[in-house]
């Protein structure tokens, strides 16, 4: 195309756009007309809820990231999961802890089938043998040359947390049920739920254990959502499965090579004494989920990084998450940020 551009191509020189009334590109007149402009909103707390929210909640499946979401921030969970507003492909290409957890999870389904778990020994082993093709298959950026650290990790790193997440396993009495398990329930009041759980086990008394797997570089924050009662993901997939039956779960920090659960859980790892176990986790994200959706309804959306947001929620609610605004794609809508 570049060849062609420069010797068949009509060239038009932007500043001689701007100053007529009309242009042709590409054998098409383009006229410019003016456009009145209004007033972009100011920041504030509460934006109202526009007509046809509530029938755009109708059969909406929910998921555990779109819980963590909506207790981080009701004004951002209504943009992505409602409004359906998403960044531009050209942001589509994940950041480099990303495509290592990708990497991971990828390799656990591999090696982590269902049955008794490998020995550690083989579970490294088959990870490097399976490693190089499978970052080609799904973590091919990893292969650019500003990316040649993190690929250097994955090799070091990934061979020892198979063989430590194959030892939990087996220092636990687990078997493997499944892996990347395909899941849609229907809660009581139509609250339909869906997700991939990363892994699912059982002990001896048939009882599960959800494994989620997370490649972070500090593990603080997991261990403090195991601290405060607010390990939201772990909470939904364990309701999730277990239909109600006894289950315990914890998070395999894959970078750390580490296996963080509650205390009282019984479960070999590092153990944190938590604020709540996982059935009063779920309860709480339901009580939270519908009190919150009772604010919608009422006729207003409240923006969670903005200062004072607290005085327009409904009071004692038992999970509140921080909004993580730097990291939010809705920063120029609620105005937390201008526009660049």
């Amino acid at each position: 195309l570049a060849p062609a551009t420069e010797r068949l191509a009509t060239w038009t020189r932007m500043e001689d756009a701007l100053a007529h009334a009309s242009v042709v590109l590409a054998g098409v007149e383009l006229r410019r007309e003016p456009v009145s402009f209004a007033p972009l909103p100011e920041r504030r707390t509460t934006w109202p809820t526009p007509a046809g929210y509530a029938d755009r909640l109708e059969g909406l499946a929910h998921s555990a990231t779109s819980f963590e979401s909506g207790l981080e921030c009701q004004l951002m969970w209504a943009l992505k999961h409602v409004a359906r507003l998403r960044p531009g492909r050209v942001r589509s290409i994940p950041d480099a802890n990303r495509l290592l957890g990708n990497l991971a999870h990828a390799l656990a389904h591999e090696i982590f089938v269902p049955g008794a778990p490998p020995m550690p020994e083989i579970a490294a082993a088959r990870t490097r043998e399976l490693l190089e093709s499978l970052v080609d298959g799904v973590a091919a950026p990893l292969r650019l040359p500003e990316l040649a650290a993190q690929l250097s990790d994955a090799r070091e790193h990934l061979p020892a947390a198979m063989a430590e997440l194959a030892h939990t396993i087996a220092v636990n009495g687990l078997v493997v049920e499944s892996s990347e398990r395909e899941i849609s329930v229907t809660f009581e009041n139509a609250l339909a739920v869906r997700g991939a759980i990363d892994l699912v086990a059982k002990d001896l008394n048939g009882h599960h254990v959800i494994i989620d797997l997370k490649w972070t570089r500090r593990g603080k924050k997991r261990l403090d959502e195991l601290k405060d009662g607010n390990a939201v993901q772990l909470a939904t997939y364990g309701a999730m499965v277990s239909g109600g039956a006894p289950y315990r779960a914890g998070y395999f920090l894959l970078n750390q090579r580490q296996f963080a659960t509650l205390e009282d859980g019984g479960l070999t790892g590092r153990q944190v004494d938590g604020r709540r176990d996982f059935p009063e986790t779920w309860v709480a994200i339901r009580e939270s989920w519908q009190r919150l959706g009772e604010v919608a309804e009422a006729g207003r959306l409240v923006a969670c990084g903005v200062a004072g947001f607290e005085e327009h929620l409904p009071s004692d609610l038992p999970i509140v998450l921080k909004a993580n605004c730097q990291w939010c794609d809705y920063q120029t809508l609620c105005r937390i940020r201008g526009l660049a």
